[in-house]
């Protein structure tokens, strides 16, 4: 019985990898119909997806390490500029400019190290040395953003941390007519609480792609524009990182008019210090006494900015193919960047004058010990209006 059972499981064996083999034929007597079946229910994948799979095969395809974002689209990356997109990448770091991605280091290697292509030819930049502010690259306009992370003979000398390739789109080689509209809008509650500001913002952006055929060859062009006007209002406390050990209490903080006499007679004109005993200046005593020491900081400034950023992008392309063999194109890229900040302020300038402590932290809650958390005092106030303008 263990004989025939073994017999039989053989014998369809054999015949399954018979029914393999003879499969193959049968599909392709009835090729044309299946192909015809295929294009019917054929799938296209475009926007992200496409593009993880265009960068995916570029990567694949590459014989040098290289990561990056690869579409046949415009405007499939949906990031405020080519830095944002680029700092996807892994080993690519940003210094950010107004919440945003603006000069790049590969590798950790510093902006200055790495070297920065557009199309093949490097990128412009109105800075004082070879880092490109990547801020002023829509990304909408970009369909290629590449990061080399090794050396190649034919690559333009300079990139030492790497090279960033930016790409542009080729009308002749997208092979087909597209117009293209896009907004959109921002609202900044901060931005709206501020005295005839509303805090609106967009940002949009149009592009056009066509190709021709003329007696003189196909001709493609390809012209892409964005415009952002947003702002990002901000706060800021600061205080001077130099702390001072302290013991001393004035008597009367309060007092604020007088000759130097009465302000020291009462501890208002004179600093706090570590004091060991009893302090005179010309012969005055100051007014105050000596406690359990604290620090004190000796400034500090309550700063609030509205700003505005406005950008102007333009990148265009226009291609001529009089043969199959022959080629001539021609492309490029503007960007205007305005970048203003209104600032207020409020200035503490004199944090260590007159200081009679209320409460000392002992480090029980979580403060550290000696921590000046509550205090009376006396300084000038100022008020600092400054306003920067950056094109």
């Amino acid at each position: 019985m263990r004989k025939i059972s073994a017999i039989a499981i053989r014998g369809s064996l054999l015949a399954s990898a018979a029914l393999a083999v003879c499969a193959p034929a049968v599909a392709q007597e009835d090729a044309p119909a299946t192909a015809a079946q295929s294009d019917e229910d054929e799938i296209l994948v475009t926007g992200s997806r496409a593009t993880q799979r265009t960068s995916i095969e570029f990567k694949r395809n590459a014989d040098v390490v290289v990561d990056g974002l690869v579409s046949d689209e415009i405007g499939a990356t949906p990031d405020n500029s080519v830095g944002d997109t680029l700092e996807r990448i892994v080993g690519v770091s940003a210094d950010r400019f107004k919440g945003n991605a603006n000069e790049l280091s590969v590798r950790g290697l510093g902006p200055t190290l790495s070297f920065s292509t557009f199309n093949g030819r490097e990128v412009s930049t109105a800075g004082p040395d070879r880092s490109v502010a990547f801020q002023q690259f829509p990304s909408e306009l970009v369909n290629g953003v590449l990061v080399y992370k090794s050396q190649r003979a034919d690559f333009l000398e300079g990139g030492v941390g790497g090279v960033i390739e930016l790409r542009s789109m080729k009308p002749l080689d997208y092979g087909k007519r597209r117009i293209q509209f896009e907004i959109r809008g921002d609202f900044q509650p901060k931005d709206d609480d501020v005295y005839q500001h509303d805090g609106l913002g967009y940002r949009a952006n149009f592009s056009y792609t066509d190709q021709f055929s003329t007696g003189l060859g196909d001709i493609g062009i390809s012209i892409g524009y964005q415009r952002q006007d947003t702002t990002a209002p901000e706060d800021y406390y600061n205080a001077n990182s130099t702390f001072q050990l302290c013991n001393t209490s004035a008597n009367n903080p309060w007092l604020l008019t007088g000759n130097a006499a009465a302000l020291n007679a009462a501890g208002a004109g004179q600093n706090c210090t570590n004091a060991t005993g009893p302090r005179t200046v010309s012969g005055t005593v100051i007014g105050e006494t000596r406690g359990d020491a604290y620090f004190a900081n000796s400034s500090r400034s309550f700063r609030t900015q509205q700003t505005s950023e406005i950008r102007d992008g333009i990148i265009g392309a226009l291609q001529w193919r009089p043969h199959s063999d022959f080629e001539v194109a021609i492309d490029g890229q503007y960007s205007n960047r305005a970048s203003l900040e209104d600032r207020n302020v409020l200035g503490i300038t004199e944090g260590l004058r007159g200081v009679q402590p209320l409460v000392i932290s002992d480090g029980a809650n979580g403060d550290r010990p000696g921590a000046l958390l509550s205090y009376r005092g006396n300084s000038n106030l100022e008020n600092q209006l400054e306003t920067r303008q950056r094109e």
